[in-house]
């Protein structure tokens, strides 16, 4: 089945608190390969309160993502989201910035960071 249907099903599951099909919805959007956009991810995620471990990976991305975020992915995001992004991305510049650092430190970092600041939430909060 098409993401698109199953990003469907996994709206019509939340609202209509269908457990099993809102389980079974969240993992085809989230857990698929390729991945969704980092941002689709985490704006579904908000939309039906998705708890923060299916999109821990999407959140690492964009806190170590080059590139900032544009206009256009901003409106898709909570002002709650996109405060705690800027934070974490700042916290990442801040360590990136030290010398002799490696990749591999770089992820773990991401993932400190993204860890710190969304622990253990049972799902996101729209503002």
């Amino acid at each position: 089945m098409p993401v698109s249907n199953w990003v469907a099903l996994l709206s019509i599951a939340h609202r209509f608190k269908f457990t099993d099909a809102e389980s079974r919805a969240r993992r085809e959007v989230f857990q698929r390969s390729p991945p969704l956009d980092s941002v689709k991810q985490i704006s579904l995620a908000e939309k039906h309160s998705v708890p923060i471990k299916f999109i821990i990976l999407a959140l690492e991305d964009l806190v170590r993502r080059s590139r900032p975020l544009q206009e256009k992915e901003l409106r898709n995001l909570s002002r709650e989201m996109i405060a705690r992004l800027c934070t974490a991305r700042e916290k990442y510049v801040h360590e990136a910035s030290r010398m002799f650092v490696s990749e591999p430190w770089l992820k773990q970092v991401a993932s400190n960071i993204v860890g710190s600041l969304w622990p253990d939430e049972k799902a996101p909060t729209l503002a």
